[in-house]
């Protein structure tokens, strides 16, 4: 499996896992529900890792201290949208947000990570929860 496709499967199982119902007024609720449960990521960092880098991502860009915020980033696409609480749906946008992350070269690097702006975004919602 591509690193890439591995990160945004990983990020999305992760964010399934820990983003609480705080989103609820935006209806991210039902997204939340419907997120695939598998994490593989975790062969690659801990979920104190992951929480580091969303910590460390928050304190560059503080105007995205919050879950609502970030969940407007992850799970809308580019006519504002919410995605449909479904899994497939919801990997199928995060993969590519995440693409479209990598070819307009918005990445930055935490730890040594070179990442997506989106898979930095799943993991500031970790460090939130």
């Amino acid at each position: 499996m591509e690193r890439r496709k591995f990160i945004a499967l990983s990020a999305t199982a992760l964010a399934g896992l820990a983003i609480p119902f705080a989103c609820a007024s935006e209806n991210y609720k039902n997204i939340v529900a419907a997120m695939p449960k598998l994490s593989p990521l975790e062969k690659f960092c801990t979920e104190k890792e992951l929480h580091d880098i969303g910590t460390k991502y928050i304190a560059t860009v503080p105007e995205e201290g919050d879950l609502s915020t970030i969940g407007k980033y992850i799970f809308k696409n580019d006519a504002g949208q919410l995605v449909d609480a479904n899994p497939a749906a919801i990997e199928k946008l995060l993969d590519a947000k995440i693409a479209m992350d990598f070819q307009a070269d918005h990445t930055t690097i935490v730890d040594g990570w070179v990442i997506s702006i989106t898979e930095a975004r799943v993991c500031g919602v970790i460090a939130l929860t």
